[in-house]
């Protein structure tokens, strides 16, 4: 495989609007096993450098030559079926090169055949991935290389090159992906709509297989994904490199979930293209064919699909996808907005959980990422009561394990108002929203099939969070005013804290059978009911009642300066999130959230029968016995003033008492 670099290849789809840009991007995420060690080999010097550092580093040195090499360390077993996908921000430079994968087989190094190496030897820049075939067994890589011996590794190896002037440049986003998960991905830069996206994806194609030399025989392509909309899509078959004659047999899924079966014939060993409509791939079988490309000649990642429920989801439009959702690049403005719509994300998009992603931010398993300095909305805030509306309706699922369903970068704006999102309908995994910025979830409504997780900080106001199957966890310290109104339900529980060494707060809420899990939290409820709460031996909770004091005297003006001391069962002054003794303001009125009820170390110790004191000066003092506080308590105090020729008290008919 040789390159000459005789011109520039562009390796994106790029569509160029009046304010906005959408990228499209086959197949680049994915998970393996794992993912370990990058070593840069220098032929000339016989030396090793390590070059993994937090996903960006040098491929080649500017100057490399023949023999220079790039080490991959994998934990996975075969590479049979696995690769990678690299963000390429600087491709390799030089009047020609060529490059060749290897890996370990029988102790030596042997090149690897059926490389689907999309890059083009990093050629071009952008997300692209190199598929790997054959099984390569343990080995060190050979003398005097710093592995470890029971490691496996790929490398790529330079054989030869011609006035090189660049090396390349891996910037973040890279990783490892298993070939049978079907992925893609589209970044929305600027300031987009569902019409200008469903636009730009049929003016766009994605290679499923990208000039592959191929052997005879049955053969899977990973990369294709399911039309959301429930349409045939064309598909190019594009053949080189073949005898005189050739055959291709393609069995398809169409969108009916008929099985049909297209027989091609080509002839000569010049490039041939022929065009078929599938929904889904089976397997295409080759006999004499050199090397294949398969196009789809739309990306097919979103579309615009009927409402084919059975319950009313009152909303305008319904739209489907079937890969992730950037939103923004991490420099430019972009924002995107679901405002009155249905978005129903497919399960194909959700690959394994653990890996990384293209902005350094968790699994690549996210649907919807919101990069920095871009923003998503669903529905708006109504300027005069303050509640949320016209939000949009999320459906998400994954069939197995974990993945993020939401996720945001700092410096991005997450609004959900009036928002309902439901996950893992059906599933068996479980979903997980992290807000990493600015967010604002109001009035809204979340809903999960199996475990739902919120991770980051996060303004919460009069909402439902809840699993119908399993559990909900909140991940996160907040301030109290930021947990108001919700509603946390949880067939199993509802942790209410699941990491240590952190407050949470929750005020005006409800919890279902709520638990702490970790160490050394201070869970603080504010008129928030729980049922069967259960601490932990190392986790607590401190139930909190709005406890509310307005003084007037006897004409009903307030009385500000008033002093207000309150004391518990044992005499000392009561616990206030404003300590007391607390001075009423202008308008007479004091508000502090009093501790009645503590569960602490496995030990529970309850508050009852308050004492309030009230004195003010020119006023008579009062003392009210037995406030039991469990629940929110608004009081009005009536102070008469003193007065006379011996300074009694003096009622509203004027009559002196002491």
């Amino acid at each position: 495989m040789k390159k000459l670099l005789t011109f520039f290849i562009l390796g994106i789809f790029l569509i160029t609007l009046a304010s906005a840009t959408t990228k499209f991007y086959d197949g680049q995420y994915g998970a393996a096993g794992g993912y370990g060690y990058i070593y840069y080999y220098n032929a000339s010097s016989n030396s090793f450098t390590y070059r993994y550092d937090e996903d960006n580093y040098d491929l080649f040195d500017d100057d490399f030559g023949v023999g220079d090499a790039v080490y991959w360390q994998f934990w996975t077993g075969s590479f049979e079926g696995y690769g990678q996908y690299f963000n390429i921000t600087t491709s390799i430079q030089a009047d020609s090169y060529e490059l060749v994968w290897q890996c370990m087989k029988g102790g030596v190094w042997g090149n690897m055949t059926k490389v689907g190496d999309d890059t083009e030897m990093f050629s071009r820049e952008g997300y692209y991935q190199i598929g790997y075939g054959g099984v390569c067994e343990n080995g060190d890589g050979g003398v005097g290389i710093p592995f470890n011996s029971w490691t496996r590794f790929i490398r790529v190896l330079v054989v030869e090159v011609t006035n090189p002037t660049e090396g390349g440049h891996i910037g973040s986003g890279i990783g490892d992906y298993a070939m049978t998960m079907p992925s893609a991905s589209i970044h929305i830069i600027g300031s987009e709509n569902w019409a200008s996206i469903i636009s730009d994806d049929m003016a766009n194609d994605r290679i499923l297989v990208n000039n592959r030399s191929v052997s005879d025989g049955t053969h899977n392509t990973s990369l294709q994904v399911q039309s959301p909309s429930g349409i045939d899509l064309p598909l190019s078959f594009i053949t080189e490199e073949s005898p005189s004659v050739s055959y291709l047999n393609i069995t398809c899924e169409m969108a009916s979930k008929i099985l049909r079966t297209y027989e091609l014939t080509f002839s000569g060993n010049e490039t041939q293209t022929d065009e078929i409509d599938c929904y889904k791939i089976k397997n295409f079988t080759t006999k004499d064919i050199g090397r294949i490309t398969i196009k789809q000649d739309r990306f097919g990642c979103i579309g615009q699909i009927a409402d084919t429920t059975t319950i009313n989801l009152n909303r305008n439009l319904f739209y489907s996808s079937n890969c992730q959702i950037i939103i923004g690049d991490g420099s430019t403005s972009s924002s995107f907005s679901i405002n009155d719509d249905a978005w129903f994300i497919r399960d194909e998009v959700q690959p394994a959980y653990y890996s990384h992603n293209p902005n350094s931010g968790g699994g690549v398993a996210t649907q919807i990422i919101v990069t920095d300095k871009a923003t998503f909305n669903s529905g708006s805030k109504d300027g005069t009561t303050g509640h949320g509306r016209n939000g949009g309706l999320i459906i998400q699922s994954t069939s197995t394990g974990w993945g993020p369903a939401l996720q945001s970068m700092s410096g991005s704006i997450i609004n959900l108002y009036n928002h309902v999102h439901f996950g893992n309908l059906g599933g068996t995994g479980g979903l997980e929203i992290s807000f990493g910025s600015t967010a604002t979830v109001t009035d809204s409504f979340f809903s999960e099939g199996k475990r739902f997780n919120i991770r980051g900080a996060v303004i919460w106001l009069r909402s439902c969070v809840g699993s119908w199957a399993d559990r909900f966890s909140i991940w996160y310290a907040n301030d109290c005013d930021d947990m108001d109104g919700l509603v946390l339900t949880g067939t199993s529980r509802s942790y209410l804290k699941e990491e240590s060494n952190q407050n949470v707060c929750y005020k005006n809420s409800f919890a279902y059978q709520a638990k702490a899990l970790g160490t050394n939290h201070n869970i603080t409820l504010i008129d928030t009911e729980v049922q069967d709460y259960d601490t932990t031996t190392t986790s607590g909770v401190n139930d909190r009642k709005t406890f509310q004091v307005t003084v007037n005297d006897y004409t009903g003006n307030p009385i500000a300066g008033a002093t207000i001391r309150l004391y518990d069962t044992n005499g000392n002054m009561a616990d206030g999130l404003n300590a007391f003794p607390i001075t009423t303001g202008l308008n007479g009125t004091i508000n502090s959230p009093v501790l009645w009820k503590r569960d602490f170390n496995d030990i529970l110790t309850a508050y009852s029968n308050f004492t309030l004191s009230i004195n003010a000066d020119g006023y008579c003092s009062k003392t009210v016995e037995g406030i039991p506080l469990d629940e929110k308590t608004l009081m009005t105090i009536t102070l008469n003033p003193k007065g006379g020729s011996n300074n009694h008290c003096v009622d509203e008919l004027g009559d002196e008492y002491r």
